[in-house]
């Protein structure tokens, strides 16, 4: 199964160091189950991931699915931290997502309210 993400800069301010990493809080994957850190401090980062600068409606797509390809269900985020261009401030949003397998046995991510 594969996933991808488009972070997108939707702001009027250029964004540098923009880094992306994939957070998991839940996984399941066959009979075993994954319980990753509750607030999403342990995180995944692949290089071209990191390191990137985002002007005006520019956006980066990232793909998951050498992490879930076999996965059932999960609770997961997808963490985008940014620095603004003229601010020395480290910022960071995370994005809440759930996997779930329909009864059709077509499994879906569904965006979650931030917490």
């Amino acid at each position: 199964m594969s996933a991808a993400f488009d972070i997108a800069n939707g702001g009027f301010l250029p964004l540098r160091r923009v880094g992306v990493a994939l957070a998991i809080r839940h996984l399941t994957v066959g009979d075993s189950i994954f319980e990753g850190d509750p607030a999403f401090k342990t995180q995944f980062v692949r290089p071209e991931w990191r390191g990137q600068n985002l002007g005006m409606d520019e956006r980066l797509t990232i793909t998951t699915s050498e992490y879930f390809h076999r996965a059932s269900d999960g609770y997961i985020a997808i963490v985008v931290a940014y620095q603004p261009w003229f601010l020395p401030l480290h910022r960071e949003k995370i994005f809440p997502f759930i996997r779930h397998r329909q009864t059709n046995g077509v499994v879906y991510w569904y965006a979650l309210p931030a917490e």
